[in-house]
């Protein structure tokens, strides 16, 4: 248990010295429940709403506070956070933002997620057609692909599977769609509601 309020003290120290941007980390607890039930006094604290995925209860979202004072916490402290493997079974982390989609028909612009690998595994994601991210597409300079939303596919595609290995461009920027999401995957948790997810491809060097 001293191990673990050490690490949690060090993280916090860590994030209030770093300038916060629209990133957050999404931590998986492998705790006991000694341990579940510490953690969760300092979680109450900082979470941001409650999240919607199968074992929700061992997921929580994070942001840093000073005070009275909030932000979101920065590409290192996520990257402390992603070290402590003897805490956290996995992390996570994503950024929304919008972009213009275009795919030869008529421009559109869409909510889009930046996420990490993890990110699906964590929320227990599953693909109608297709897969998700491989590590090897999260590194920084990696290949750019795409994830699209049953709605969007629903909505934009026509429920067309041939769209998968299809180019689009998001931002004027090129991505191979890989695959589609089921439409149980809940998104109605996220503001706003994704129809494309890439990768965030962090680098926090």
């Amino acid at each position: 248990m001293r191990e673990l309020w050490q690490d949690i003290a060090y993280a916090l120290r860590t994030f209030r010295r770093q300038p916060g941007f629209a990133l957050v980390a999404i931590l998986t607890l492998t705790l006991g429940i000694s341990a579940n039930t510490a953690i969760f006094s300092v979680v109450n604290t900082v979470v941001l709403r409650p999240l919607k995925a199968p074992d929700a209860a061992s997921l929580v979202r994070f942001i840093t506070t000073t005070g009275a004072s909030t932000s979101i916490a920065g590409a290192q402290s996520f990257d402390v956070w992603r070290q402590q493997t003897a805490v956290f079974e996995d992390v996570s982390a994503h950024r929304l933002e919008y972009v213009n989609l275009t795919d030869g028909s008529k421009p559109e612009q869409i909510p889009v997620a930046r996420v990490t690998a993890e990110f699906f595994r964590l929320f227990r994601v599953q693909v109608l057609n297709g897969r998700t991210f491989a590590a090897s597409e999260d590194r920084p300079g990696g290949p750019l692909v795409a994830v699209l939303s049953h709605a969007l596919w629903t909505r934009r595609f026509q429920n067309d599977p041939t769209v998968l290995g299809r180019r689009i461009s998001l931002g004027n920027v090129p991505h191979v769609v890989i695959g589609i999401l089921t439409s149980e995957f809940d998104t109605e948790q996220f503001d706003p509601q994704p129809d494309v997810w890439v990768p965030f491809q962090l680098d926090a060097h």
